[in-house]
């Protein structure tokens, strides 16, 4: 079992309640797993394997936690970018996990 099952499983009794808040953007449990199950299909569709490594960067929020549970739901393994690294970092955190 992994994060994702871990968070459904305890939240099914309450899929109306919010699962994230950023700013005045709410969002409930069920439209969570909806928007991770979505991006998950699509990282499957694009080919992403058990424990393939996927690095993306992008600023922390609703949208980070969506595409992280989707990597995670997608059986990957999620390698964080940091959102200010340079080319060069970037280049050698990509040339590290490959």
């Amino acid at each position: 079992m992994n994060i994702v099952s871990c968070i459904r499983q305890e939240n099914r009794s309450r899929p109306g309640h919010a699962a994230l808040i950023e700013g005045s953007r709410q969002v409930a449990y069920e439209e969570l797993f909806s928007l991770v199950s979505a991006a998950a299909e699509k990282f499957a569709a694009a080919g992403l394997r058990r424990h393939d490594r996927i690095a993306f960067q992008c600023p922390g929020g609703i949208d980070y936690i969506v595409l992280s549970l989707a990597v995670l739901e997608a059986g990957g393994v999620i390698v964080p970018v940091p959102h200010g690294a340079s080319p060069d970092e970037v280049r050698d955190i990509c040339d590290t996990i490959w």
